[in-house]
C-alpha cells in the first residue's frame, strides 16, 4: 500500500515520508533538512507519477537520470530508494548519471538499509553501452549546451523514448520546450512542483517540468540556426539575472516577473514597461531603464542613465492579445537578450578600437583622470632624501625584518578570507599565485616598465633614473665613486656590483647582508636601458638558507621604484603606472578602463575596487607602485562593466578584483580573483594577498629573463660585447701590422701590442670562465632547492586532493554527522591518504609495508583498515595509559574481540638467525624489530589470512607498521 495520494508539493512529501516506516528518521533532520530532501527527491517522483506513471507501476522499466546535482548521487542513491516508497513499496531502480565523483559522506545509519542505485559518471558512455534505450530519461540540464548535447545523443541512441526535463524557472522551461520542439520533439504542457498548495516555487531545482517524446529515427528536423542562437542568448541572459539575486527569495521574485509586461510609474510618469526584476525594468516607448534607488529606502522607481539604442528598441515584439502570456514573455525575453548582446558587442568594439583617434582619447582620458585623482585623494609627496620601503598600514602584530629596501613589515599571520554565502556575492577564487617558501634563491618580484611620461629625451630619463638608484644606495650606506665604470664594493651594509657599457646599459646588484641573522638575505637587481626606448627592470630576490627563514612577503615594492615612478615616470602598455589609486566616475572613464583591461600588451595586473573606499586604496597603490594599476570605480562604472563583460567577469557592489594580464571578454572568471570588501577600508590581510598575487604574476608573465633580465644576464651580455670589441681591435691591429712599414722595430712594437692585447683577452676569458663556473655551482644549488620544493608541493597537492575528494559538506546533513562510522576504503590505492587522515600522527606505514600491501592478495581490504584503526584508537591509548587506569586496557581487549583478532609477540622468529632479518626495519636511521603482530584467520591462504607486524616506538609514542597482510617467514611458514 502506498502513501502517495495527493502528493504534489514539497510539503506533501515532507508529510508523506513520515508515513513510511523506514523514513521516520527524517524528522530528526530539522525543518531545513526535511524540506531539502522532499524538494530534491519529491520533485522527480512527482513528475514521474504524473508524466510517466508507467515507470512507477512497472517493475522492469528502465529509468535514466542525468543530473549535475551532487545530492542525487549521494549515499549510493539510497535517498531515491527511500522516497520512492511513498509511491511504490516494492523495489524501485534507476541509473543516476553524475559527471563527478559522488559525495563520499557518511549516510544516516537508517538509510543504509535502503538498496543502492546504480551511479555512473558519463551519461554518453552509459547510453552507448545499453543494449536497448531507456524507457524514460529524466534530465536536469545544467545549462543550454548540456540540453543540446543530450538531444544530439538521444536522437541517435534512444529514438522514441520519453524525456522528462526539469528546469529552475517557468521561463527557462519555456526556452527548453521551444528548443526541443524546434528539433521535432512532441512536447507537453508545463507542470509545476509547488512548495505547498498555497505557495508556488518560482525558482528552485525541479520546480518546473515538461514531458517530450524523442523523434523516431529519420523524423528529427534541423532547427533554425538563428532561433537556436536567440534561445541560447535568452537562456544565458535569464541565468545572469538570476545570479543578480542576493537570496533565494530574490531569485524567485526575479523569476516571477522577468520579461513580463507592466504598467509602472517612474518619477511620476506612467509608462508601459517590461520588467527585468522586482526593482528594475525598461520603458518600451523610450528604451530608458529604471530602477529603485535602494540607498533612499523608498519603493519608488527612478530613471537610470542607461538607454537602449533606438534601432534595437524598434525590434521589440508588439503586444498580441491572441498570444498566451507564456508566449509573450518568451518573445520579450528573446528580444531583450538579443538587444543586450548587440549593445555588449558595440561596447566591446568601442573599447577595442585602436586607431589614432582612440589613442588620442586614451591619452586625454588618462590625463584627466590623473588630475581628478590628485584632486580627490590626498597623497603627500615623498621627500627625495627619504628612500625606504613604500609606506603601508602596519598591523600591531607585524614583525619587522631587514631587507634590501630597509625596514620591511611582514605580517605574522594572515586571516583567511570570509566566505560570503549570499547568492549575489559569489566570490571567484582560483588557486592563489603564491611566492615560494622553500630554501634557496626565491624570486619575489620581477618588474619591467618603460621610463617617462612622454616627451622626455632618452638620455635625460636614463640619467634621472640612475641618479635615483644611486641616491637609494647612499641611503642604505653604500656610495659609489663612479657610476660610469664597472664597480664592486663590499661594506657592512652589504655588497654592490655595477656593470655598464658606459652610456646606454647600466645594471646593479645589491645584496643586503644585514638580515643574515634571520636566515635570509635580500637582493635587488636593477637594470636601466637607454636606447632605443628608455626602460627599467627590477628583480627582488630572497636568498633563503632554510625553510624557517622569514617569508618572502614584503611590505611593498622598494622605495626606489616609488621614487622613480614619482620623479621619472613608469609606463605599462602606454599607460602610466601611478602611485595613487585612479578614481573613475563617468562613461569616458569606463571606456578607458575597458581598453586597459583588454589591452593585449598589458603586463601588469589591474586592481579594480568597487564601492566606497578610504585612503587605504592609495596606500595599496603606493605599495604596488610599478607592479599594478589600482583603480577605484563607482556604481555607474561597475554597472557598465556588468553590461559589457557580464556579472561573472565584472566587479560590483563592495568588492575588489584583480585582472591578470591577458584578460578578454570571454576569459575564465576564475583566473581573475575577487574578494568581498566589508567596510570602506582595505583590511591588511587583503592588501597582503593582493600584493603577493601581483608579485607572483610578475614572475609568470612571458619569458622572465627576456622581459626583466637578471643582473647575470646583463653582465654576460656586456662581457660578450667587450670580447667582441677586443676581437675587433685585434683584427684591426693585425691589419695595421700587415700594412706597416718594413721597419723591424716597428713590426716588433706592433706585434708586441697584438701579444699584449691577446694576453689581456686571455685573462678576460679566464675571469669569465671562473664566473661561469661559479654560476653553474649556484644554479646546481638552486636546482636542488627547486626539486625539494616541487616534491613538497606534489605531496601537498596529493593530500589536498584526497581530502577534497573525500569530504561532503551538504548543510542538510549537518545534524546527522555525529557518531558516524569511520571510512574504510575497499582498495589499497588510498592507504597512504587514509593513514594521513585517520592516523592522528601516531601511525607510520613503513615503506616495506607499503610495498607489500600493493601486491597483497587479501580480499577483505576494509578489514585491514579496521586493524590499522585499532592500533590508533585502542592499542596506543592502552600503551600510554596512566598507572591504575584499566579502562584503556579493557577497551583494547574488547576491540580485539569485536574484530576477532589476536595480538601476540612474534615469538622465537627474532632469535632465529634464519628468519631474524625479515623482522628488521630501519626507522629514523635506527634499527627496530617487529616484535608484535596482529593475527586473524588460520591456515596459509593469503586471500583469507591476515597478519600485521608492527613495533611500538616508546620515544615518540607511535606505531610503526612494518608488514601486512601476509605471513613473515618463521619456523612454520618458512617463506613470506
Amino acid at each position: 500500500m502506498t502513501v502517495a495520494s495527493n502528493t504534489s508539493t514539497v510539503m506533501d512529501y515532507v508529510a508523506a515520508i513520515q508515513h513510511v516506516s523506514s523514513g521516520q528518521f527524517i524528522s530528526r533532520l530539522g525543518e531545513t533538512g526535511q524540506h531539502y530532501f522532499a524538494s530534491r527527491f519529491g520533485a522527480p517522483l512527482f513528475a514521474l507519477s504524473t508524466l510517466a506513471p508507467e515507470i512507477i507501476a512497472s517493475n522492469d522499466s528502465s529509468l535514466l537520470v542525468i543530473t549535475s546535482d551532487p545530492g542525487h548521487a549521494a549515499d549510493g542513491g539510497r535517498w531515491w530508494s527511500l522516497y520512492a516508497k511513498i509511491h511504490k513499496p516494492s523495489k524501485f531502480s534507476l541509473t543516476v548519471c553524475f559527471p563527478h565523483r559522488p559525495p563520499n559522506g557518511k549516510a544516516p545509519k537508517p538509510l543504509l538499509f535502503q538498496p543502492p542505485q546504480q551511479i555512473v559518471r558519463s551519461w554518453q558512455k552509459h547510453l552507448q553501452s545499453l543494449g536497448s534505450p531507456p524507457d524514460v530519461v529524466m534530465l536536469y540540464p545544467k545549462d543550454f549546451d548540456e540540453l543540446t548535447a543530450v538531444h544530439n545523443e538521444l536522437i541517435t541512441r534512444a529514438p522514441g523514448s520519453k524525456l522528462l526535463v526539469a528546469v529552475l524557472t517557468r521561463l527557462g522551461a519555456l526556452i527548453a520546450r521551444r528548443l526541443l520542439a524546434s528539433f521535432g520533439y512532441s512536447v507537453g504542457d508545463l507542470l509545476a512542483f509547488r512548495q505547498s498548495q498555497e505557495e508556488p516555487q518560482h525558482c528552485a531545482p525541479g520546480a518546473w517540468w515538461f514531458a517530450a517524446s524523442v523523434p523516431e529515427t529519420g523524423k528529427c528536423i534541423a532547427a533554425d540556426g538563428e532561433l537556436i542562437a536567440r534561445l541560447r542568448d535568452g537562456y544565458s541572459r535569464l541565468s545572469q539575472f538570476l545570479h543578480l539575486a542576493d537570496s533565494k527569495e530574490d531569485a524567485g521574485d526575479i523569476a516571477r516577473v522577468i520579461a513580463c509586461r507592466s504598467n509602472d510609474i517612474v518619477e511620476g510618469e506612467a509608462v508601459q514597461t517590461v520588467r527585468l526584476s522586482g526593482i528594475s525594468g525598461v520603458d518600451l516607448a523610450s528604451g530608458r531603464f529604471f530602477k529603485i534607488e535602494e540607498e533612499t529606502g523608498t519603493d519608488s522607481f527612478v530613471w537610470d542613465e542607461n538607454v537602449m539604442s533606438a534601432d534595437l528598441l524598434a525590434l521589440q515584439p508588439p503586444a498580441n492579445t491572441e498570444a498566451s502570456e507564456d508566449e509573450d514573455r518568451l518573445q520579450l525575453l528573446l528580444w531583450f537578450s538579443h538587444a543586450a548582446a548587440q549593445e555588449t558587442a558595440r561596447e566591446l568594439k568601442k573599447m577595442t578600437v585602436d586607431d589614432a583617434a582612440a589613442q588620442s582619447e586614451r591619452a586625454e582620458s588618462a590625463g584627466s583622470t590623473e588630475s581628478a585623482s590628485s584632486a580627490v585623494v590626498e597623497s603627500p609627496a615623498m621627500p627625495e632624501a627619504v628612500i625606504e620601503p613604500a609606506s603601508v598600514e602596519k598591523p600591531a602584530e607585524s614583525a619587522k625584518i631587514e631587507s634590501a629596501e630597509g625596514l620591511v613589515v611582514a605580517s605574522s599571520s594572515v586571516p583567511v578570507e570570509e566566505a560570503d554565502t549570499q547568492l549575489g556575492s559569489s566570490i571567484f577564487v582560483r588557486n592563489r599565485s603564491r611566492l615560494s617558501r622553500s630554501a634557496g634563491t626565491v624570486n619575489v618580484l620581477a618588474l619591467a616598465a618603460k621610463l617617462g611620461r612622454g616627451g622626455e629625451s632618452s638620455s635625460t630619463l636614463f640619467e634621472a633614473a640612475k641618479d635615483r638608484i644611486l641616491a637609494w644606495l647612499r641611503s642604505g650606506g653604500v656610495s659609489l665613486e663612479s657610476s660610469t665604470e664597472n664597480t664592486h664594493i663590499e661594506s657592512s651594509a652589504g655588497e654592490v656590483t655595477v656593470e655598464t657599457d658606459g652610456h646606454s646599459i647600466w645594471t646593479m646588484r645589491f645584496d643586503n647582508r644585514s638580515t643574515m641573522g634571520t636566515g635570509a638575505i635580500w637582493r635587488v637587481e636593477a637594470t636601466l636601458i637607454g636606447h632605443p626606448v628608455p626602460a627599467i627592470s627590477l628583480r627582488l630576490i630572497q636568498v633563503r638558507s632554510s625553510e624557517d627563514a622569514p617569508p618572502p612577503v614584503i611590505s611593498g615594492v622598494p622605495r626606489l621604484i616609488v621614487a622613480i615612478s614619482e620623479s621619472v615616470g613608469l609606463q605599462d602598455a602606454g599607460e602610466q603606472l601611478r602611485n595613487t589609486a585612479l578614481h573613475l566616475k563617468n562613461e569616458g572613464d569606463s571606456t578607458w578602463l575597458g581598453r586597459l583591461l583588454l589591452n593585449p600588451h598589458r603586463t601588469q595586473p589591474v586592481i579594480v575596487i568597487s564601492g566606497k573606499v578610504d585612503t587605504s586604496a592609495d596606500r595599496l597603490a603606493r605599495r604596488l607602485a610599478g607592479v599594478a594599476h589600482v583603480v577605484c570605480i563607482d556604481h555607474a562604472v561597475s554597472n557598465r562593466m556588468v553590461r559589457v563583460f557580464g556579472r561573472e567577469r565584472s566587479v560590483f557592489g563592495n568588492a575588489v578584483r584583480l585582472y591578470r594580464p591577458g584578460f578578454t571578454a570571454d576569459a575564465s572568471p576564475y583566473e581573475h580573483p575577487t574578494w568581498a570588501l566589508k567596510g570602506v577600508q582595505l583590511p591588511t590581510w587583503l592588501a597582503n594577498n593582493i600584493f603577493e598575487e601581483a608579485c607572483a604574476i610578475s614572475l609568470e608573465a612571458g619569458d622572465l629573463d627576456e622581459r626583466a633580465p637578471s643582473f647575470q644576464s646583463i653582465r654576460n651580455l656586456l662581457a660578450a660585447k667587450r670580447m667582441a670589441s677586443s676581437e675587433q681591435r685585434i683584427l684591426e691591429l693585425r691589419q695595421q701590422t700587415e700594412k706597416a712599414v718594413s721597419s723591424k722595430d716597428e713590426k716588433i712594437r706592433q706585434l708586441q701590442e697584438v701579444r699584449d692585447e691577446q694576453q689581456s683577452m686571455l685573462g678576460m676569458y679566464r675571469e669569465e670562465n671562473a664566473k661561469l663556473t661559479q654560476q653553474i655551482e649556484q644554479l646546481k644549488e638552486e636546482l636542488q632547492a627547486k626539486r625539494l620544493e616541487c616534491s613538497a608541493a606534489a605531496e601537498e597537492v596529493r593530500q589536498l586532493n584526497y581530502r577534497l575528494n573525500n569530504q561532503w559538506a551538504d548543510e542538510a546533513l549537518d545534524d546527522t554527522s555525529q557518531n558516524e562510522e569511520s571510512y574504510y576504503p575497499d582498495n589499497w590505492d588510498e592507504i597512504e591518504e587514509w593513514v594521513d587522515s585517520y592516523g592522528d600522527g601516531k601511525l607510520v606505514l613503513h615503506e616495506k609495508a607499503l610495498k607489500a600491501v600493493r601486491t597483497s592478495p587479501f580480499k577483505d581490504i576494509p578489514f585491514a583498515y579496521k586493524a590499522l584503526e585499532y592500533l590508533v584508537r585502542y592499542f596506543i591509548p592502552m600503551k600510554q595509559r596512566d598507572p591504575g587506569d584499566d579502562a584503556p586496557f579493557h577497551a583494547e581487549i574488547a576491540a580485539l574481540a569485536e574484530l576477532g583478532m589476536e595480538r601476540e609477540p612474534v615469538g622465537e622468529a627474532l632469535n632465529n638467525h634464519r628468519y631474524k632479518q625479515s623482522y628488521r626495519r630501519l626507522y629514523e636511521g635506527k634499527t627496530i624489530w617487529l616484535e608484535d603482530h596482529l593475527k586473524w584467520g588460520v591456515g596459509f591462504d593469503p586471500a583469507t589470512l591476515f597478519r600485521l607486524y608492527f613495533h611500538y616506538h616508546e620515544a615518540s609514542g607511535k606505531v610503526i607498521v612494518g608488514h601486512l597482510t601476509t605471513h613473515l617467514p618463521n619456523s612454520l611458514t618458512h617463506t613470506s
